[in-house]
């Protein structure tokens, strides 16, 4: 898993270069806002903004023509997952 935030957090200027010059076929945005109700901690509510500074990052991602690029945290959990499962997870992404 590190060695994934490591090249997620390795190509953020990727990232944010394709965030400010995005193409049609391409989806973005940024959200850090709380979605849900809390249950386990206290220090956020639901519709709250979160602000974060970039080392904060450990992952990003985006769609492309409906699929997946970036999440590099996911592919570590795909090899722990049974085959069908992962095999559903993979069909997702753009570079899989």
């Amino acid at each position: 898993m590190a060695a994934a935030i490591a090249k997620a957090r390795a190509s953020l200027p990727d990232f944010w270069r394709k965030f400010a010059h995005h193409s049609a076929n391409e989806d973005r945005f940024i959200n850090a806002t709380v979605g849900n109700t809390p249950e386990n901690v206290t220090y956020v509510k639901f519709g709250q903004r979160i602000e974060f500074e970039q080392d904060q990052i450990s992952d990003w991602m985006y769609y492309r023509d409906g699929k997946i690029v970036g999440n590099f945290t996911m592919r570590p959990l795909l090899a722990r997952m049974p085959s069908a499962e992962a095999a559903h997870y993979r069909a997702m992404l753009a570079e899989p």
